[in-house]
């Protein structure tokens, strides 16, 4: 898991990876958007879990 920063040095977003970048987290509202690929693994959609 990588962590992404605010201005301020805290933690605001936690990335979770498996064979490639998987999904996103805002810890501030704990809304989980997902990463999707095309066939050449350039990032193409992101959409939320709900």
């Amino acid at each position: 898991m990588i962590a992404g920063l605010a201005d301020d040095g805290s933690v605001n977003k936690a990335f979770t990876f498996g064979n490639d970048l998987i999904s996103q987290t805002d810890l501030s509202t704990s809304d989980t958007s997902y990463f999707h690929y095309d066939g050449q693994r350039n990032t193409r959609n992101l959409t939320q879990a709900d």
